[in-house]
């Protein structure tokens, strides 16, 4: 009977830490469930200017306030795009140019000038509080002796704010 009892002992422990072992392992931690991150709405700002010299040589300027949404990341993504064409230099007359910049609070957060086409792929931190102002500033000529055309520039900007992830 001993040895039955004994049997019995056994097996009852193996039962007892059968028991216990499959609660641990068959309860799930309830606290960690999964975060489901959705992206922020992107907010798209798009501009376009252009002038062409058809008179004397003479300076263009226009300033434009972009209005930025104070709910979004404090990074701006902004592209430039140029078509321009100023001729070369005759007598007194300089080449032309076109020179643009984004200011904020009188300072000046990006610049860039150009004689010709190109494309400007700008990153910058920006205040979401002040207002954020494109400025160009061009000069040019109305015709040069080996052109019909005179002077001219167009420039499309396109600029993006994000809103940040939102997890739940």
């Amino acid at each position: 009977m001993n040895k039955m009892r004994e049997l019995k002992m056994k097996w009852m422990s193996i039962l007892i830490a059968a028991i216990m072992l499959s609660g641990c392992l068959g309860l799930e931690d309830k606290g960690e469930e999964e975060m489901s991150c959705t992206a922020g709405d992107i907010y798209a700002f798009e501009w376009l200017d252009s002038f062409q010299w058809n008179a004397a040589p003479m300076s263009y300027g226009n300033a434009t306030v972009w209005e930025l949404n104070n709910t979004t990341l404090d990074t701006l993504d902004v592209n430039f795009s140029v078509m321009a064409y100023f001729s070369e230099p005759v007598g007194p007359l300089e080449q032309g140019y076109m020179n643009v910049s984004l200011t904020q609070n009188d300072t000046v957060l990006w610049q860039n000038e150009t004689t010709n086409e190109t494309y400007w792929d700008v990153n910058i931190p920006v205040n979401l509080t002040e207002e954020l102002w494109i400025e160009i500033q061009a000069s040019g000529k109305d015709t040069h002796p080996e052109s019909d055309m005179g002077d001219y520039f167009v420039l499309e900007v396109a600029g993006k704010m994000q809103q940040p992830e939102t997890c739940e």
